[in-house]
């Protein structure tokens, strides 16, 4: 489990930042482990031409408390993404870059074995989206990302990687729901609940 306070703030007309505390909280059969975090990320936003720029690091911290007194490094995640409303339609383009902090073979791991080129690492950092904006006050999201699709595909599943949402935001209530298909044997369901103070 994972429970998240977020504070964001306007720096200027363009300009914005945030900072998310975690408390992570994991559980296996007798044992359990507790740790904190923390995300923090800056975004810039120019409306005239809606264009967003985003650069995070995301699970700054550590364990306070570890399976078997075996303490374990949070994965940091280093990402810069783009954003881009298409001039004549609903529709919003995202390219994100995630793990830049991660450029060595031993981070990355292939369902068949083989060992990857840089060619391949570079794609395992790549994940596009694209939200479809309905009305004022509802999306529907598709998303690809290119690292679950090349490592948990097993017997050519066409469908590892992809994750599809939606989101409804009622004045300061966001509800939003997303599916992922992590592998052939396994998918994710989140919910989301946010309020704007």
């Amino acid at each position: 489990m994972e429970f998240g306070l977020l504070y964001s703030y306007l720096l200027s007309d363009y300009w914005s930042g945030g900072v998310t505390a975690k408390f992570i909280y994991s559980k296996y059969e007798s044992m359990s482990s507790i740790a904190l975090g923390v995300d923090l990320g800056v975004n810039y936003y120019n409306p005239d031409n809606e264009l967003s720029l985003s650069f995070a690091i995301k699970n700054l911290g550590g364990q306070v408390k570890a399976f078997e007194e075996k303490n374990e490094r949070m994965p940091l995640d280093i990402q810069a993404g783009i954003t881009k409303r298409l001039s004549h339609a609903p529709i919003l383009l995202s390219a994100t870059l995630v793990n830049l902090n991660r450029w060595s073979k031993e981070d990355f791991y292939n369902a068949d074995g083989s060992e990857d080129s840089f060619g391949d690492m570079l794609f395992k950092h790549i994940v596009l989206g694209a939200d479809f904006l309905i009305g004022q006050n509802f999306n529907l999201s598709l998303g690809y990302n290119f690292r679950t699709g090349k490592e948990l595909s097993v017997d050519g599943s066409k469908w590892d990687g992809f994750t599809a949402g939606a989101g409804l935001h009622i004045n300061k209530v966001k509800l939003g729901v997303s599916y992922g298909k992590l592998h052939t044997s396994s998918s994710s369901l989140l919910l989301d609940v946010s309020y704007a103070l």
